[in-house]
């Protein structure tokens, strides 16, 4: 039996940051959250244990770099990282409380600019074609979707659609296949007239939401069709009872 998981990895740094061999959490520097997971009932024994291998492999690495961690986390408070020369930085996870709250006093919350482009921005739209927001109900259908989410995503980025998205492409549809029937997965689109302006594949787990993908068609652009999607979401999960629209790790404006 899996008592815990310390999900930890080697590996090098890119010659910008110094070409350290780094031993972190296996999802790299730009996962969302990482922590170590541990049944209570072993908390002492498998604390242990992981700090053991960690000293092992010190002699190893040049850093260790532990990222992201949740304020809550054991690992904050434990023996390892009081033992080590550590360095503690902040990290912003923005988020909004959905729970008792209407859409109507979300949005006069928001800088009277940016509600005033939501409002145009989705006139304008209307005035070409019916705009909805659309969830995917199916798993066939979420998977099929997965094709063109990526094919629109390297479109918007400028980037060939190469062997990296054939991985990222099976990377997706393996993540559907194994969280479809724990209803985990949230993969949505904003339509005019039944055709996809913007995607997003997200997550919702335990009433919060996890803004974790989103692409839209350049074609659309001039219409700010990411920001109307959002809106779109907020507006559902408010309808849904969802508890917080967690916008995950960074700082960049949009979120704000």
């Amino acid at each position: 039996q899996v008592v815990g998981i310390f999900p930890l990895a080697q590996y090098r740094t890119t010659m910008k940051d110094g070409m350290f061999k780094l031993l972190g959490f296996s999802g790299g520097t730009q996962s969302d959250r990482n922590d170590v997971i541990v049944y209570p009932d072993y908390q002492k024994e498998v604390a242990d244990l992981f700090e053991n291998e960690i000293i092992k492999l010190l002699k190893n690495v040049d850093l260790v770099y532990l990222n992201s961690i949740p304020i809550e986390s054991k690992l904050i408070q434990s023996p390892l990282v009081n033992k080590l020369n550590t360095v503690s930085i902040h990290n912003s996870l923005p988020y909004l409380r959905l729970s008792n709250t209407t859409y109507e006093q979300i949005e006069n919350d928001w800088k009277k600019s940016n509600r005033g482009d939501v409002r145009r921005q989705l006139r304008r739209l209307s005035e070409i074609g019916n705009i909805k927001l659309t969830r995917i109900d199916k798993r066939e259908n979420a998977i099929k979707l997965v094709d063109m989410f990526l094919v629109t995503h390297s479109k918007r980025w400028g980037k060939k659609y190469n062997k990296l998205y054939a991985s990222i492409n099976n990377f997706y549809k393996e993540l559907i296949n194994l969280l479809w029937d724990k209803g985990v997965i949230h993969f949505t689109t904003l339509d005019l007239n039944d055709k996809p302006v913007s995607y997003h594949f997200g997550f919702l787990y335990h009433n919060r939401f996890y803004y974790y993908k989103p692409v839209y068609d350049t074609n659309y652009a001039n219409y700010s069709p990411g920001k109307l999607h959002i809106s779109k979401l907020i507006e559902d999960g408010i309808k849904h009872r969802w508890d917080t629209f967690d916008f995950l790790l960074g700082d960049e404006s949009y979120k704000y």
